[in-house]
């Protein structure tokens, strides 16, 4: 066996273990509860490691640096500015956070878009947001 990612963050680890056994690779996740001994042990003792046979470690070693690629390409992007409300928005967002309208490079022609647009201007900037939180309650109540 051979250790082929490690991490303090377990859902970065367990992701990563996805991402090998979506691709047939057979792999182990080890140390999971050892965070519980941070200040303990050396901080480098209680990593959670993924480890894999060594006939799959550099199939895997490939497979783990293009999904920290990805991630990186995909984290990144130019900030643009909303062009419904004006907010500043992070390049790695295509919504706006605030009014929820569609980035500046998205013209699809969806078909819901004309609804929202009509409801976002009989309501406002905020009550839509405020609109969702309380159907959001609504389903929670019903639910429970």
């Amino acid at each position: 066996m051979k250790r082929v990612y490690s991490s303090l963050n377990s859902m970065l680890v367990d992701n990563m273990a996805n991402a090998l056994e979506q691709e047939g690779i057979p792999c182990e996740v080890r140390n999971r509860n050892a965070r519980s001994a941070i200040g303990e042990l050396p901080i480098s003792s209680v990593y959670v490691e993924l480890w894999v046979d060594d006939e799959h470690a550099e199939a895997a070693s490939r497979q783990i640096e293009a999904a920290i690629h990805s991630d990186e390409e995909t984290s990144q992007g130019e900030s643009w500015t909303c062009s419904q409300c004006g907010e500043s928005i992070d390049g790695s967002l295509a919504e706006c956070w605030r009014c929820a309208s569609a980035g500046s490079e998205d013209t699809s022609d969806d078909e819901a878009e004309p609804i929202f647009d009509a409801v976002r201007s009989l309501l406002g900037r905020y009550q839509i947001q405020i609109l969702a939180a309380l159907g959001a309650l609504a389903c929670m109540w019903w639910l429970s």
